[in-house]
């Protein structure tokens, strides 16, 4: 599962739009999003992630 986001890169302060999809970490979910630049963006908890399980 992917979504996209429009977000600020913290790396080259451009406005891009991500397609950011979910990664686990130890502490928390996360999600990520590669910027052209190369970097890695992460959000925690976006307005899309309804902490709904969902079962393929």
């Amino acid at each position: 599962m992917t979504n996209n986001a429009t977000i600020k890169c913290w790396h080259c302060k451009k406005q891009v739009n991500l397609n950011f999809h979910r990664v686990y970490t130890p502490d928390k979910e996360q999600w990520e999003g590669t910027c052209p630049c190369g970097t890695k963006n992460y959000i925690s908890k976006p307005s899309w992630d309804k902490e709904e399980e969902v079962h393929a």
